[in-house]
């Protein structure tokens, strides 16, 4: 399907030095914003709950409740940066609550804060850490030890704990007497009671505000973002070696700073708009580098094609031809692209709709990217290896150039060897 009557005749690459600097500019400012963003926005990023650890609940009442109120009551309850976002649709007044909280406390503030209460409230327990043990990333559990002499039953630990405070969920014996875990109830149920202060006339008949809990903590969201990377990582390193096979190192390299260049502007779109990074980013930057490189492939088709069909012809004009012969296929393919992040756009909320600004982000950069990003650099390597070429004289075995047909005619020559 064409929408011109004819091929067109824009000058794409005429001005490619301008909109590579340009490109070069946003990605470095992208990559120094959280140094300098702090005077116009927060400069840190907006880790999610997924990367940085914390619970993520999902709530609901018995009638409309405003998020702002839901979030200074939490706040008040001792329940600091939360994230409340409305979830489906209105007149189920459900919500989703994010807290940075994995664990009712941190390891610092436990040792300074709690410990000394139990050890009030438990006497003869062995000294230090020896006799009260807590890790926030294992969640919400105390192990008690009795020291020399002290013998301590099941019911008098979860009287104790109860005494100095704590709202225990189950007393486990590890040792009969001496050593015990104890399961406190966690940030889920400190929600749910300052919920129930708070909106007693609009809990459900299921007796809980909360639905559903998931938990992440602080070493396992690390770790997810470790391997977040890792993934976006491999999937450029494949898609390289694939171009590289199927055209040449040019090509290949290319279509490669191309995709660095999308991941880093989408990425870029997240902290300008201090939008939650989560497990959807990485899906989203992920998404659109697939959706990139598949442009940037049919290109690359098109451009090895007229190589083949005009020997020796300017690399730069054969790009731009090839560019206006697949004009009307990019424009058709992206335009229905985004007409479908439309519909998310308007009728979606919260991540979801996050994913699909994001996209919308990708669509357009990975439009842009193909045309003022992968075929300038392959110039550009071009040029310098013919630079390099008439450096040494052409001594050697000659290399073919781009111009010649790429990696087929290097096939082809083979074969008549």
């Amino acid at each position: 399907m064409q929408i011109f009557k004819q091929v067109p005749n824009v000058d794409f690459l005429g001005q490619r030095k301008f909109w590579l600097s340009l490109s070069l500019g946003l990605s470095i400012l992208i990559f120094v914003w959280p140094l300098v963003g702090h005077v116009w926005s927060p400069a840190k990023p907006n880790w999610g709950v997924d990367f940085a650890g914390g619970s993520e609940m999902q709530v609901q009442f018995t009638g409309p409740v405003d998020p702002v109120r839901i979030r200074k009551t939490l706040d008040a309850g001792g329940i600091a940066d939360t994230n409340v976002q409305q979830f489906g649709e209105a007149q189920n007044h459900e919500f989703l609550v994010r807290v940075r909280q994995a664990s009712l406390f941190t390891n610092q503030v436990f040792e300074k804060e709690e410990a000394p209460k139990l050890r009030a409230a438990l006497p003869g327990l062995k000294p230090g850490k020896a006799g009260i043990s807590y890790n926030a990333d294992q969640g919400d559990q105390v192990t008690v030890r009795a020291g020399a002499g002290t013998t301590l039953t099941k019911a008098e630990v979860g009287e104790d704990f109860a005494k100095a405070g704590f709202h225990v969920q189950d007393v486990r014996v590890i040792t009969q007497g001496t050593v015990y875990s104890v399961l406190l109830k966690g940030v889920s149920d400190k929600v749910e009671r300052s919920l129930s202060a708070a909106f007693p006339k609009l809990k459900p008949a299921t007796g809980t505000f909360i639905r559903k809990v998931d938990t992440v903590g602080a070493s396992v969201g690390h770790e997810l973002k470790i391997a977040a990377i890792k993934a976006l990582l491999l999937s450029i390193a494949l898609i390289l070696l694939y171009i590289g096979f199927r055209f040449d190192f040019a090509f290949a390299t290319g279509a490669v700073v191309a995709l660095l260049h999308d991941a880093i502007i989408v990425t870029g779109y997240y902290l300008l708009s201090h939008a939650e990074l989560n497990t959807d980013t990485i899906a989203a930057v992920l998404t659109v580098v697939g959706y990139s490189v598949n442009d940037t492939v049919i290109i690359y088709d098109r451009i090895r094609e007229n190589l083949q069909k005009h020997k020796g012809r300017d690399l730069v004009r054969v790009m731009n031809e090839s560019i206006n012969e697949t004009l009307s296929r990019t424009i058709i393919t992206h335009f229905t692209v985004l007409l479908s992040l439309m519909g998310l756009l308007i009728f979606t909320v919260g991540t979801l709709r996050e994913f699909a600004f994001a996209m919308v982000v990708g669509v357009i950069t990975g439009t842009y990217s193909s045309v003022y990003i992968a075929s300038p650099i392959t110039i550009w390597i071009s040029d310098v290896m013919k630079a390099r070429k008439e450096r040494l004289g052409g001594s050697g075995p000659a290399k073919p150039r781009l111009s010649d047909g790429g990696g087929k005619q290097r096939r082809a020559a083979g074969a008549k060897a």
